[in-house]
């Protein structure tokens, strides 16, 4: 087995675990059924995971409510023959969670680590059940009542940011396929946050080139200080 194989399978084996930690038995079996078969249908994991089919899809829209699992659709339309594939970038993320919410705290503030937690925690929310959930963690943020304008103000800047951004995919908080214009801007998403067409998630890509940049910075920071 080659070196870049070897890590391949290490890292698969890695997911399987962090899927199995984090959303139970099914999410870890599934995971790992696809992590060494490639793309499968519904039926083919019910099949090779030996669970019922309502459990296999359970778990499947859990995965993809955190974008663990890829949906590739068909031509033809039919849902049963949709492929699902795991995004192996996307689970590994999840060691980095700490960082994250660290990286958010220190820049931008208290709230928005909590949305930012709370969009990690569920993967993906309506405006409405992000503040929501908020709201139940308000004494965090040393207020008494929660405001919907700082919580909208806190979210528009993790958008402006990029940090967080509409799901860019044709699904719906369950996993289902609509009729969702996913060409609207971040900005038009801003004017009406209550819109129950707005999805949010976290934007791991960027995050992570935030923290690359910062790592740099400081190495730079570490030689000058060194010639200097």
């Amino acid at each position: 087995m080659t070196r870049t194989k070897l890590r391949e399978t290490e890292a698969s084996a890695l997911a399987c675990d962090i899927v199995a930690d984090a959303f139970g038995h099914d999410c870890g079996l599934v995971c790992r059924v696809l992590a060494q078969r490639g793309s499968m249908t519904l039926r083919e994991l019910a099949r090779e995971t030996h669970l019922r089919s309502s459990r296999c899809q359970q778990a499947i829209l859990v995965m993809i409510r955190h974008n663990n699992i890829r949906i590739m659709q068909q031509e033809n339309n039919d849902e049963e023959d949709n492929l699902y594939q795991i995004n192996l970038e996307a689970v590994l993320y999840r060691l980095r969670y700490p960082r994250y919410l660290l990286h958010i705290r220190e820049c931008y503030g208290k709230t928005q680590e909590l949305l930012f937690e709370v969009l990690f925690q569920h993967g993906m929310l309506h405006t409405h059940e992000l503040f929501a959930r908020i709201s139940f963690n308000q004494y965090r943020l040393d207020i008494s009542r929660t405001n919907t304008t700082i919580l909208e103000q806190a979210l528009s800047e993790l958008v402006d940011l990029q940090l967080i951004e509409i799901v860019p995919s044709k699904l719906d908080s369950v996993g289902s396929i609509i009729d969702f214009d996913i060409s609207v801007s971040a900005k038009a998403a801003r004017e009406d946050f209550r819109s129950n067409d707005v999805l949010w998630r976290v934007n791991f890509g960027h995050i992570n080139r935030c923290l690359q940049h910062v790592a740099c910075a400081e190495l730079v920071r570490e030689e000058v200080s060194v010639l200097s």
